[in-house]
């Protein structure tokens, strides 16, 4: 009975250790969740080099039916003596340990052919709240840390549909603008004759980077 016993606590004692390695792996991973492992490019590359890294690496895939419709356009703002070159590119995340969901996607968007915004888009079934939750928390929290924040409710038509944060660093400039910006929301079902319904249709949410030191906009507007 004592052998038994002795077994039993020895196996416990094993258990325990698991959860606990698991645990401090978790939280390692999530640890790292900084914008360097979110947003795998640097700026100021050009598309042809960006190209080159989503080819050379196996945790993208271009989104080819997204990038079959965007072009690249000329576009002027008044404030601007010149006109400039916009365009984009949209690849799938195939794998990232800091987001919690199998869709997920990037936007890459360029001007005069230098990367200067990124947006990453995470789509959650209506049963995988708690795993959009989760995601919004995790980043955050470790962007706390580096960062200046501020929070605030996405409101649509008088309702609450979500959460927003926007992080900026602390010596930010006030005219080139440098910021990251997550939210989540949800997205309801609309049926023919009914409208919008209560019923869930998905949970979305994005994480924006932004940086105008490598594009000719200012904090007077820009495009993306």
């Amino acid at each position: 009975m004592a052998q038994i016993f002795f077994t039993m606590k020895i196996k416990s004692k094993k258990f325990i250790l698991v959860l606990a390695i698991g645990f401090f792996l978790c939280q390692k991973i999530y640890s790292q969740c900084g914008v360097t492992q979110l947003f795998p490019f640097n700026f100021g590359i050009s598309r042809l080099e960006a190209l080159t890294e989503i080819g050379r690496n196996n945790s993208l895939a271009p989104k080819d039916e997204l990038n079959h419709l965007s072009s690249a356009r000329w576009e002027k703002l008044p404030y601007l003596k010149d006109s400039f070159l916009m365009s984009q590119y949209h690849c799938k995340i195939l794998k990232n340990d800091c987001l919690l969901t199998e869709d997920a996607s990037i936007r890459l968007g360029f001007v005069n052919d230098k990367l200067f915004d990124m947006i990453i888009y995470l789509t959650f079934l209506p049963d995988q709240m708690d795993m959009c939750l989760k995601n919004y928390d995790l980043i955050t929290q470790e962007l706390k840390k580096h960062y200046n924040f501020t929070s605030e409710p996405f409101i649509q038509d008088g309702e609450q549909l979500g959460m927003s944060m926007t992080f900026t660093p602390y010596d930010a400039s006030k005219t080139k603008i440098v910021e990251i910006s997550i939210g989540y929301s949800v997205h309801y079902n609309y049926r023919e004759g009914i409208g919008i319904t209560n019923e869930v249709h998905s949970y979305g949410m994005s994480i924006s980077f932004l940086n105008m030191n490598y594009s000719p906009f200012d904090s007077r507007g820009w495009m993306n």
